[in-house]
């Protein structure tokens, strides 16, 4: 009996190993900052449309409304944001993460904290 418990937790332990890769946030390389945006320019209807940002040489999007991208590495430096008929500076510092927020009123750009 002792054994058929001993296997049943190692397997358990075996199946929940994987599952911890996506558990904390990368390593970021010294040269990198991760930006990722958030639509919440509409209500999120058949007729919201959805916006593209690019940073640099990196495009974020399609990001429809009511929803939001995943992080993207971007180089660090300083780009102008247009979305939605605005414009906003973002600073990409070495190893931060930023959140650029759209909404119907114009663009906010959020450090995020990890």
């Amino acid at each position: 009996m002792k054994n058929a418990l001993l296997i049943l937790v190692m397997l358990l332990v075996a199946s929940v190993l994987p599952a911890q890769d996506g558990l904390y946030a990368p390593v970021l390389p010294d040269d990198i900052a991760l930006v990722r945006v958030i639509n919440a320019s509409g209500d999120g209807g058949a007729a919201s449309t959805p916006i593209g940002i690019d940073i640099g040489t990196v495009r974020i999007g399609p990001v429809f409304s009511g929803s939001g991208s995943a992080y993207h590495p971007v180089r660090p430096g300083v780009y102008v944001i247009f979305a939605g008929g605005f414009r906003e500076p973002l600073t990409a510092a070495t190893k931060t993460f930023h959140t650029i927020l759209v909404t119907a009123n114009g663009i906010n750009i959020l450090r995020d904290t990890h």
